[in-house]
């Protein structure tokens, strides 16, 4: 029995946090068919993070074949998690989550975790997890604005099967430019990126000073992502370039990597217009 007003702590290898005021309803009812968990509320605060648990309360049913989890609802400062799912136990083990669209405003993630760039803001997100640890697919939607930034929509179909992961039929569509295309990332094979590009503008994320535009794409085929042993073929074709004065027409590279060594070969070009 959890007690009002009651001081939960529980120690990680970094430090000490307490969980106070901690209060707790549930039902349980057990017979040979099924067990029925109802958790009617947790409530609580995290002391350190200055986070306050309103409401936690869900719904578990349970048989030999399956447990199925309805109705999740978290409501965590001014945030509202919702989310449902199942884990099947015949004929084989396979957990389906679903997180259904919620609402995190970007006080929470500063909370949770200390040194974002972002002040203000809020991510809109769906999540959907089918599978097991090992082999799991799914997709995920993302929506939201952090200070100038605005996210249109983000979107992906995803699959991990024994450490490769596989983004599909990904787009982003923001205020600083829009990205779509495909990405394979294999820590111990090949891997591949295939994205274009529109409208890129740099300077609205600060990752330039100057103005920028331009469009394109960009097709790599490497062994691994570890820069200084990157051994790999690609290319890329950038057009309607503009970089504060300069305009550049067309940009065209061919890559070849060797051992984290990058060269480019015959086949690349820079056409600049006359007016730069």
């Amino acid at each position: 029995m959890v007690r009002h007003g009651q001081v939960v702590q529980w120690q990680d290898s970094l430090k000490k946090n307490n969980f106070e005021e901690l209060n707790l309803e549930a039902a349980l009812a057990i017979d040979e068919e099924q067990v029925q968990v109802n958790i009617k509320y947790i409530k609580g605060y995290w002391k350190e993070k200055d986070i306050s648990l309103h409401q936690l309360s869900f719904r578990l049913l349970g048989n030999k074949r399956r447990l199925t989890l309805n109705q999740l609802i978290a409501k965590i400062d001014e945030n509202e998690v919702y989310a449902h799912g199942e884990i099947e136990l015949f004929p084989s083990l396979r957990f389906l989550a679903f997180v259904d669209t919620s609402v995190i405003e970007i006080e929470l993630l500063n909370k949770l975790i200390p040194g974002l760039p972002y002040q203000t803001g809020y991510l809109k997100f769906f999540v959907e997890y089918i599978g097991i640890p090992q082999k799991f697919s799914g997709q995920l939607y993302l929506t939201g604005e952090l200070d100038s930034l605005q996210f249109y929509q983000i979107a992906s179909k995803y699959n991990y099967d024994n450490q490769k992961l596989y983004l599909k039929d990904l787009s982003a569509s923001t205020n600083f430019g829009r990205v779509g295309g495909y990405v394979k990332i294999d820590p111990y094979g090949k891997n591949q990126v295939d994205l274009n590009f529109r409208n890129i503008n740099l300077k609205r994320p600060s990752l330039s000073q100057k103005y920028t535009h331009f469009n394109g794409y960009l097709n790599l085929d490497f062994n691994t992502w570890n820069l200084s042993q990157l051994t790999g073929v690609g290319s890329s074709l950038i057009h309607n370039i503009k970089f504060g004065s300069l305009v550049v027409d067309t940009l065209y590279l061919k890559l070849l990597a060797e051992n984290g060594f990058w060269k480019l070969e015959k086949k690349s070009r820079l056409v600049v217009e006359k007016s730069s």
